[in-house]
């Protein structure tokens, strides 16, 4: 499932903020909590020496899907249409030497996302001017890149990873977006969130 197909099937799961400004900062917790647990599974390999289970695969992939279901909403909170056909160059000299380590690809991940935590605390009058849209739109772009990056070294692709996602929430949410069902968590067999 490409990017533009995903877009509208993830932002149907939404719980929307009452401003734009609270959807955006919704996105940014939501990059570094959901990049987070990927990261850990990451940590567990490459610092920890653990062997990568299939369990642990799925689980990362599983993650960084989740992250990536963020970008939607940050597009949504700044009126972005589309995002960018690749990476800026200058962002692309960076990531180029690293892309082949997972734990590089992390830690830039990390960046990015840090990115876009700083940008959610702007002063008011800044926020969605176009200078700062185009600069979100950028990381943006950046973000779904390495997450595609990142599933293909966990031997799937952004594709697969999307359509997973989709999959998933489709399980927990049939209708839409409800408190209920996010406690419920029926793609999990109902288990709450600290035991799954």
């Amino acid at each position: 499932m490409n990017f533009n197909e995903y877009r509208p099937l993830a932002l149907r799961t939404a719980k929307r903020g009452v401003t734009l400004r609270d959807d955006f900062e919704h996105a940014a917790l939501g990059f570094s909590t959901e990049s987070g647990e990927a990261k850990t599974v990451i940590k567990r390999v490459v610092i920890y020496n653990k062997p990568l289970t299939e369990d642990m695969r799925l689980h990362a992939l599983e993650e960084l899907a989740d992250t990536g279901w963020y970008v939607p909403l940050a597009m949504l909170a700044h009126h972005i249409d589309e995002l960018d056909p690749v990476p800026a160059e200058e962002l692309m000299e960076v990531f180029t030497p690293v892309s082949n380590d997972l734990k590089q690809c992390g830690l830039f991940l990390a960046a990015l996302c840090g990115a876009i935590a700083m940008a959610a605390t702007i002063p008011d009058e800044d926020y969605g001017t176009r200078s700062h849209r185009d600069e979100i739109r950028g990381v943006l772009t950046a973000i779904v890149f390495v997450l595609d990056h990142m599933a293909t070294l966990l031997d799937s692709s952004g594709d697969e990873m999307r359509a997973n996602n989709i999959a998933k929430l489709r399980l927990r949410f049939p209708d839409a977006y409800s408190d209920a069902a996010a406690e419920a968590r029926a793609d999990k067999g109902g288990l709450d969130a600290t035991q799954s």
